[in-house]
């Protein structure tokens, strides 16, 4: 599902970037940043087969299964404007192709930004590796990060972490300054577009939470995460106060486009339940 179609009639960034221009200069958006990733909500009494399966597996001696069999869901986002851009609900594993449409909508961002997903690979021209999953795999085998966690010094690690992360960010920061100096607050001095996936693993965790029961078909799994997506992307509510989304300012959809006009029709009587009936 292409979001931007929906909310803004238009197919991609570039396009947005051109319909609604006075709008992105009005409220001091200079560049917009892509991130696109995946998530695995399990299917219908998937955690349960995981479980007795795994139950073989350690009754024969063989390595447990990590994850429930689920759907693939990815989702493609706009973290300046706050709203989706794309959306996929799939049985199938997430591969190259794939990934292609996830990202068709954001063509025109100054930069993508996603995990190291090999299906992304050689189609983004301007990719940008998260910086937390970037660090993530090199603590796995950084040898000092090893030696402190069997230590028990957490301490130390902890700082040591830290540390990598400082210098890490301020080398990615120092390049994405050079090329995207739009981003580049100059009374702040600071960088202020995004460095990590945070804004779209934000959102896949509450797609799967709104999801709220396992679904066992894709295409019902398909239509609750698009409404979620949707209703997101047109917040007028959001962290504890009122926020309303650039989508709901400036969009052309409306929930009524979709429902149509209410009915004129006055409601049938409500029967007397059973309870009345019986008082």
């Amino acid at each position: 599902m292409n979001f931007l179609s929906l909310l803004f009639g238009v197919s991609t960034v570039d396009e947005l970037k051109t319909e609604f221009a006075d709008e992105l200069a009005a409220e001091d958006i200079d560049g917009l940043v892509g991130v696109a990733d995946e998530t695995y909500p399990a299917k219908k009494g998937a955690k349960k087969d995981l479980y007795e399966e795994n139950m073989r597996r350690k009754q024969e001696g063989e390595n447990p299964k990590k994850w429930p069999e689920g759907f693939t869901v990815g989702c493609s986002y706009l973290t300046q404007l706050g709203c989706f851009a794309g959306l996929q609900c799939r049985n199938t594993a997430f591969a190259r192709a794939l990934a292609l449409a996830l990202v068709f909508p954001l063509l025109g961002v100054d930069y993508w930004l996603t995990d190291d997903n090999d299906c992304y690979n050689d189609i983004l021209p301007d990719r940008v590796k998260c910086l937390v999953h970037k660090l993530r795999t090199r603590a796995r085998s950084d040898e000092r990060v090893s030696e402190l966690h069997e230590a028990g010094e957490l301490e130390e690690l902890r700082e040591y972490l830290e540390d990598e992360y400082e210098t890490a960010y301020e080398e990615i920061v120092a390049t994405l300054r050079e090329e995207h100096p739009s981003f580049w607050d100059e009374d702040e001095e600071e960088f202020n577009g995004p460095v990590s996936t945070n804004a779209i693993e934000g959102g896949n965790w509450r797609l799967k939470y709104g999801l709220g029961v396992p679904y066992a078909r894709c295409h019902a799994a398909r239509a609750r995460t698009s409404l979620l997506a949707l209703r997101e992307s047109m917040s007028t509510f959001t962290n504890g106060e009122p926020a309303e989304s650039f989508a709901h300012r400036h969009g052309s959809f409306s929930f009524e486009q979709v429902l149509g006009e209410s009915s004129t029709q006055p409601l049938p009587p409500r029967k007397e339940d059973h309870v009345t009936q019986a008082a």
